[in-house]
């Protein structure tokens, strides 16, 4: 049935208002995305050093169907017979039917052919071009076809679905041959849809264009020629015959594949490694991915791939495209240099511990070129730990055997066994003596301080301390409590010896702690003090003696790094610094500049026997300072 002019026009207005599935705004007609999961990677394992080997990523995607964008060349007659009015009509229903991502342009054709408007987006400019038509001579239907033809070679979009529709009311009787251009247009993969206008068009012609491109004939204008170029677009299958070739650089190993491993692998030592892969089809929509490992044994920045890598398919126009894959780039590290083994150390409090209570492991374990990642314990008595420095009580008396293994970052393991004896006594009580200092060394003029932990085991009624120094007191010492743990306290006619007692009933796991302080005086003679004690019950009659920290050295000097760090520089001009032993083994800013000002004096420095700082020693005060390096440890690269 033929549609009057109308009639056409209403169904036109109705593509408007109803749409048309399947459009939106174009993409690339077959997107190749080739990466790497890491840019580094690196000959040898070790912590925070990339991994040895990389991920390679190729993945096709092919546009949806809704993504193919149209490129529409309207072939119009514009000879003397031609109804020019009629044909500007069809060229606005087209345009109004336009989808977003389509372009559309203009060919007439009388005795010759012109491109009247390129491809466009613009209404405006196409509309202008159907106002020029203008009637004139004969028919060239195969002129316009060259010219429809020519521009989409020009100037159509790869991804796009290329259309003619060619519109004429006669006969060809001019210009090139129609079929032979109906047969260019399809080797080009151009697809004509082919309407008759006027009484008598040439059927079989018109038919023979359109069956050779694969496109469709109409006898007459109508809104099914419109449905018919948009559902040109509506494609099932983007790409046939797909093959992959990707060719590794020499010196790039391939490794596995992760996803779709390849259907050939030929290596060759100087050429390199080809993988090969062959895919039948990517239906529209479709996402297709191969990922495989590669590494190296080459340092430095290396291209993983190299010619020939290409993607070779056949189009949905019929065309066979060769697609290259990027050149990507990697950087490889070097080789560690040979491993040192690391150094297993460990030690644990109580020295002296028992089942009443847990022992604290710590690990003082180091690894010369690199980093312990990981520590195992095996505590004696079937338990186990993975903590650094993890804790454990023993269930039952006895000795065991404590084996710390650690592991560097290269994955080689040290281990050190230890025996832990486990003795649980009535009671047990330990000394800790806190000089301030690195070691248990003071001088004259200062003080310090003892503490007392008394760990009880079973039920005691009432319970005494005993402490004395050199099995007395020496002269001039002069002992101030800090804390009695509930006990009474007596120095009072006994200078032989400090006592306490505690008026109570001790239950097992109780504990005690018992503080004090001891200041020596400044005449104190230099000697080694030696400090005993015991902690007593009547009921039961036990008598335990105290153990741990059990000498004090009093010395009138210290070494210059120790003053330092306890130096207390004056906050004016006006006053004098002074030591203070309870700051810590950190060396301050204010400290350097105190032991820079004895450099350059070449002053004695106090406390320290007459020693001055020479050159060496001004080094050292100014790197741990940098550094932030305590006094008690060596300097960085120096640990060895």
């Amino acid at each position: 049935m033929r549609l009057s002019k109308g009639r056409i026009l209403f169904a036109a207005l109705a593509v408007l208002v109803f749409g048309v599935t399947g459009w939106a705004q174009a993409s690339s007609s077959l997107q190749v995305i080739h990466t790497l999961q890491d840019m580094s990677i690196a000959i040898g394992n070790g912590v925070g050093r990339p991994p040895e080997s990389t991920q390679v990523n190729l993945t096709l995607l092919a546009p949806t169907a809704d993504e193919v964008p149209l490129d529409l060349v309207l072939v119009v007659d514009r000879s003397a017979t031609t109804d020019i009015k009629f044909v500007q009509e069809i060229g606005e229903f087209f345009l109004s039917a336009l989808p977003l991502n389509g372009r559309i342009a203009l060919v007439s054709f009388a005795e010759e052919a012109d491109v009247d408007v390129e491809l466009t987006t613009s209404t405006q400019l196409f509309r202008a071009g159907l106002d020029d038509l203008r009637n004139i001579g004969k028919t060239a239907i195969g002129d316009g076809v060259f010219e429809a033809t020519q521009h989409l070679l020009q100037r159509g979009r790869p991804e796009a679905v290329w259309v003619e529709v060619l519109i004429t009311d006669g006969r060809a009787n001019a210009g090139r041959n129609p079929r032979l251009q109906a047969e260019r247009a399809s080797d080009n993969g151009i697809q004509i849809v082919t309407v008759g206008m006027g009484r008598n068009p040439d059927e079989n012609l018109l038919s023979d264009v359109a069956e050779i491109t694969g496109g469709s004939f109409f006898r007459e204008f109508s809104f099914a020629v419109i449905e018919e170029v948009l559902d040109l677009t509506d494609l099932t299958v983007s790409a046939t015959d797909l093959s992959i070739v990707e060719t590794l650089a020499p010196g790039i190993d391939y490794g596995q594949a992760l996803l779709n491993p390849p259907t050939r692998v030929s290596v060759d030592e100087f050429l390199g490694t080809t993988l090969e892969w062959h895919i039948d089809s990517l239906n529209a929509g479709e996402r297709w991915t191969t990922s495989f490992t590669v590494s190296s044994k080459e340092e430095g920045v290396r291209a993983v791939n190299q010619a020939p890598s290409e993607i070779t398919y056949t189009d949905f126009r019929g065309h066979q495209t060769n697609v290259d894959l990027p050149r990507l780039q990697i950087t490889v590290l070097p080789p560690l240099p040979p491993n040192q083994l690391p150094t297993v150390s460990f030690s644990f409090t109580p020295e002296n511990p028992t089942t009443s209570r847990e022992v604290e492991f710590t690990d003082e374990s180091f690894d010369a070129d690199g980093q312990i990642t990981n520590h195992f314990w095996d505590f004696g008595d079937g338990g186990t730990s993975g903590l650094e420095n993890p804790s454990h009580r023993y269930a039952q008396d006895g000795t065991y055997e404590v084996t710390l293994t650690v592991t560097d970052d290269r994955k080689e393991t040290q281990s050190l066994t230890r025996n832990l004896v486990v003795e649980t006594k009535n009671i047990n009580i330990t000394r800790t003596i806190d000089t301030f200092l690195p070691t248990d060394v003071t001088l004259g003029g200062e003080h310090f301080r003892v503490t007392l932990e008394i760990d009880i085991n079973t039920v005691l009624n009432g319970m005494g301390v005993t402490e004395n120094i050199n099995q007395g007191m020496p002269d001039g010492w002069t002992i101030t409590p800090i804390d009695h743990g509930a006990a009474n306290f007596r120095d009072r006619g006994s200078p032989q010896a400090l006592q306490w007692v505690f008026l109570e009933i001790l239950n097992p796991g109780d504990v005690r702690t018992i503080t004090y302080e001891v200041t020596v005086p400044v005449e104190a003679n230099p000697g080694i003090f030696i400090f005993k004690g015991v902690v007593s019950s009547a009921s039961p009659d036990i008598e335990i003696k105290t153990v741990g920290d059990e000498q004090v050295e009093i010395k009138d000097s210290l070494p210059l790094e120790t003053v330092i760090s306890r130096w207390d520089p004056p906050n004016s001009p006006e006053e004098q610094g002074h030591l203070d032993l309870h700051l810590s083994d950190q060396i301050t800013f204010d400290q350097v500049q105190q032991a820079v000002s004895w450099w350059l004096d070449n002053e004695v420095v106090p406390f320290t026997g007459s020693k001055r700082i020479d050159f060496a020693t001004i080094q050292s005060i100014i790197a741990r300072w940098l550094t932030e390096t305590p006094i008690t440890m060596a300097l960085p690269g120096n640990e060895t």
